[in-house]
């Protein structure tokens, strides 16, 4: 008959307990960061869950609590231990543990401006093809922080990454420090970022042409901005729209090829929105882009990308294309300021 004992405290002095003893059974941990489960058999640690951590990854993250966490603890003695995703030696992890842990707690500090309250996104910074190289210790990356680089091409919390990265937090998180270094990581305001769109006066005068040119273009759907652009440009440009009051994404989520679709609504009054749609300039996607522009009030070109491509279809719908820089000049696609200017500036032109 299985046995249940709840420890209030650290988990590493509790497993550090239960497989000296040789145990065999469950540990679930409740804490404010969350719930975990190691399994134990025979004293030797076997498998690890914490959230959506598996393995290693998660032990070192239950090893890491502290009484600040408000870890319970409850040992459930038998049972079968199931899947085995923990190879290493049990001894050596837990004295490797006080190392471990610390190296993690001193990278997420070098993060701390990222890690919140309120947390705020990454993205990887592509530099454009026709510019130079980037040069200095940075211009070579690592394995580790190249392979970070595919999940960075969109923005992305810290939490968030470091689940979807496969390897050991430490790794991911010096991985990262590795790609700040070097010049390629940006940090994106918080999502709870909220910025006006522009004066009541300026509001107005938008709200006045849209409903002018809805009651002669588009009277049966909501006026549509087109944004256009390299996939991870707009991805940054898009982010920052989100952080415009008024501004909320649309019921639907991405699709998985990049194709252009609705990436959120600009309420301007009670009775107007603006859709704004994402259009990743992807060659390969060209023919789908006319649906894009179809009842859409303007394109505004973020980049030369696919320009050959993108200007015959806009002309071919009847869309004026909007360059970005002549609409603002240079501006800061992180910038949820100077974002919203350009969105601005696109609906008054």
């Amino acid at each position: 008959m299985s046995t249940s004992v709840r420890v209030h405290g650290p988990p590493f002095e509790t497993l550090r307990a239960l497989t000296s003893a040789g145990d065999t059974g469950t540990l679930s941990i409740a804490s404010r960061a969350g719930a975990a489960e190691v399994r134990i058999a025979g004293g030797v640690i076997e498998d690890a869950v914490f959230l959506r951590a598996e393995g290693e990854k998660a032990l070192y993250r239950v090893l890491a609590l502290d009484e600040a966490s408000g870890a319970v603890c409850s040992f459930v003695e038998g049972g079968a231990t199931g899947l085995r995703r923990i190879r290493g030696s049990t001894e050596t992890m837990l004295a490797d543990a006080g190392r471990v842990v610390s190296e993690l707690r001193a990278l997420r500090a070098a993060f701390g401006d990222v890690a919140g309250p309120p947390a705020r996104p990454l993205v990887a910074f592509e530099p454009e093809p026709s510019t130079t190289p980037l040069t200095g210790p940075g211009a070579l990356l690592s394995s580790a922080a190249r392979a970070l680089l595919p999940l960075l091409r969109t923005p992305v919390l810290l939490d968030d990454l470091l689940d979807l990265a496969s390897g050991p937090d430490v790794e991911t998180l010096s991985a990262l420090l590795e790609l700040r270094e070097a010049r390629r990581l940006r940090v994106l305001p918080s999502p709870s970022t909220r910025v006006p769109l522009g004066s009541a006066e300026q509001i107005a005068r938008i709200v006045a042409l849209l409903d002018r040119g809805r009651r002669s273009r588009f009277a049966a759907q909501r006026p549509r901005l087109v944004l256009a652009g390299m996939a991870h440009r707009l991805a940054v440009v898009v982010h920052s729209t989100l952080c415009i009051e008024g501004a909320t994404p649309p019921p639907q989520g991405s699709p998985a090829v990049p194709t252009a679709h609705p990436v959120a609504r600009l309420a301007l009054d009670p009775d107007l929105e603006v859709e704004i749609v994402s259009c990743p300039l992807v060659p390969a996607y060209a023919p789908l882009w006319q649906m894009a522009m179809a009842g859409a009030v303007a394109v505004v070109r973020l980049d030369d990308a696919a320009s050959s491509l993108l200007d015959p279809i806009c002309e071919a719908a009847g869309v004026r294309v909007l360059d970005a820089s002549m609409l603002v000049g240079p501006y800061d696609e992180t910038n949820v300021v100077e974002v919203a200017m350009l969105v601005r500036a696109a609906l008054e032109a």
